[in-house]
């Protein structure tokens, strides 16, 4: 027998993006608005969980920002992949790995871009 979760994603495999199945003033949407309402919502949510931390976090230390971003873009990805299958894309056929692959990839050129820097906090002039 089929779970509900099995349902649910078949289901979910079986419907077409927004971008295909809605219709403005009698016209498909346009595939580049559908893009731009789905990345609105991954920056919505990218927002919300960086002003959540930087309110909980130390608002007079160094690394704060850069908390604040980084975990904030990672939780950001599940959303951003999840409204891109439903406005832009359809769903992907795996889920797991696309997610995974995306954390990969990004987080590698994130760490490519800041090999050289130094991590510790910056110090006064004359320390």
């Amino acid at each position: 027998a089929e779970s509900a979760s099995d349902t649910a994603a078949r289901m979910d495999d079986d419907v077409a993006p927004l971008a295909e199945r809605c219709q403005m003033c009698g016209h498909r949407t346009p595939r580049p608005l559908c893009f731009a309402v789905s990345g609105t919502i991954g920056n919505v949510g990218q927002l919300l969980v960086d002003r959540l931390l930087a309110r909980a976090l130390p608002a007079d230390e160094w690394w704060t920002p850069s908390a604040c971003w980084t975990v904030s873009y990672a939780a950001s990805i599940g959303l951003r992949l999840r409204s891109h299958e439903v406005f832009v894309f359809g769903a992907h056929p795996d889920r797991a790995s696309s997610c995974a692959r995306v954390y990969a990839k990004t987080y590698a050129a994130y760490a490519s871009t800041h090999a050289g820097v130094d991590l510790h906090p910056p110090t006064k002039q004359g320390d």
